[in-house]
């Protein structure tokens, strides 16, 4: 994450999701991980599902999208 973070560059976080169940919200994640943009995405996901790793892959181009269409410095 401090890769991604120090570079600027957008990342989403994906939960692997055991059995259907997650003992934590995203917000907790997301706080564990002291994340320092809050805006990141922390998505829970079934990692073998094809459409949820899709659905993960999406919120990342979105988020790529939204930030190359942002000024600078934003």
């Amino acid at each position: 994450i401090d890769f991604f973070e120090s570079r600027g560059l957008p990342f989403v976080v994906g939960a692997n999701c055991f059995h259907g169940e997650q003992p934590y919200t995203a917000e907790e994640i997301a706080a564990a991980l002291h994340l320092r943009d809050p805006a990141t995405p922390v998505l829970l996901l079934d990692a073998r599902s094809r459409a949820s790793a899709r659905d993960c892959l999406l919120a990342l181009l979105d988020l790529v999208i939204a930030r190359a269409g942002a000024p600078a410095g934003a």
